[in-house]
Formats: C-alpha cells, sequence, structure tokens
C-alpha cells in the first residue's frame, strides 16, 4: 500500500508542476512584454521631458516670441551645430585625408584639426560652420577641391 501510497503522491506532484509550468510560462512572457513596454514608456517620457526642460529655457533665456520662434522654426543660422571630435575624426579618415589636408578644406590649419580631433581644444562658431560645410563633402568632391586648391 505504500509503494502505491508514493507512487500517487509522485505523480500528482509531476502534474501539478506540469500545470504550473505552463501557466506560469504564459505569465513570464506577458509579464516579460510588459516590462518591455514599461521600459519604453520611460525611455519616452524622460525624452518628452528633456525637450520640454529646454524649451523652458529657451522661454526664460530672451523675450517669448524670440525663443518660441526659435524652438518651433530652427534654420540653420538659429540652429545649434553639434561638434563631435569622434565624428569629425571618423569623417577625416573616410575621405582618406590628412589633418593638414581637411584643414585645407576648411581653411584651417593641420594641427587645429589635430587639436579637435584629440579633444585639446572645440572649434569656434566660425570654424565650427566650416567644418559642416566639409561634412557634406564625398571622397571625390574633396580631392577635386583639395586638387583646384593646388592648381591655383
Amino acid at each position: 500500500m505504500a509503494n502505491f501510497e508514493s507512487t500517487f503522491k509522485d505523480e500528482v506532484r509531476r502534474l501539478a508542476r506540469k500545470e504550473i509550468r505552463l501557466t506560469m510560462g504564459n505569465t513570464q512572457q506577458t509579464v516579460t512584454a510588459l516590462r518591455r513596454e514599461v521600459n519604453r514608456l520611460k525611455h519616452k517620457v524622460d525624452s518628452l521631458e528633456k525637450k520640454l526642460a529646454k524649451q523652458s529655457r529657451l522661454v526664460a533665456r530672451g523675450a517669448a516670441g524670440e525663443a518660441v520662434a526659435a524652438v518651433t522654426a530652427p534654420d540653420e543660422e538659429t540652429s545649434p551645430k553639434r561638434f563631435s571630435r569622434r565624428g569629425l575624426h571618423a569623417h577625416r579618415k573616410k575621405l582618406g585625408l590628412s589633418a593638414a589636408d581637411y584643414g585645407r578644406l576648411a581653411g584651417l590649419s593641420g594641427l587645429s584639426i589635430y587639436n579637435y580631433e584629440h579633444g585639446k581644444t572645440r572649434p569656434r562658431n566660425a570654424n565650427l560652420a566650416a567644418l559642416m560645410a566639409i561634412r557634406q563633402l564625398g571622397k571625390r568632391e574633396a580631392e577635386q577641391r583639395l586638387a583646384e586648391m593646388d592648381g591655383n
């Protein structure tokens, strides 16, 4: 009788575990999907809060009408230019140019380009505008402009 009893208990345990595993598997998948959705929404809220804070700073900084116009319709003169030393280095390498040649294209010295890439200095607004103009060039265009500079 003890053998039947222990076998019966083992079978009930096995079936209960199987049923729990099936039920919990679906629940775990649902919980995982909901956690992902919550994280996505948290990131979205964070980005919206940052945008709101930026707009609030712009409004508080100057006249409300000017700041709102700058935020709603940025044009190239008012939009801030972002500078990345790694981006500058990557673009220069992509074009296959030395720092001196890249500087000649921008109207700067090779040492300035080197210092920008290594984070020793940051370009001023006028220099930054020249660097942004070069960012639009491809390898052939850059080589062509350098050849024109050498020809003149």
